[in-house]
């Protein structure tokens, strides 16, 4: 289980880091812009979820597909929200801190 649970999470970090490179080649930011966020949220939000847990027990073959889908959807709705909360990502809706440049 501890394995099946650590290869997902690692999986989707990868995943996560991969469609940040496409994304940032379409866009033509630089490919590692927001790459390690990327990663890092791919790779702990199905541990937080506890889907990547959910997973390594062995996913649709023991709980069914639609729970399976469900703690994919929760996953999904982390990383909405943390990328909409982070004041650098692209699309957030945080205030941006304050800076002063009128010294």
């Amino acid at each position: 289980m501890i394995a099946g649970t650590a290869t997902y999470a690692v999986a989707n970090g990868g995943a996560a880091g991969a469609s940040t490179v496409i994304v940032n080649a379409w866009t033509g930011q630089p490919l590692n812009h927001g790459l390690g966020t990327s990663f890092l949220l791919g790779t702990f939000l199905p541990l937080a979820s506890g889907e990547a847990f959910l997973v390594g027990a062995g996913g649709e073959a023991i709980f069914g597909s639609g729970v399976s889908a469900a703690f994919g959807a929760y996953s999904a709705a982390l990383g909405t929200g943390a990328a909409l909360l982070n004041p650098n990502s692209t699309h957030s809706m945080a205030p941006k801190p304050h800076t002063n440049n009128n010294r």
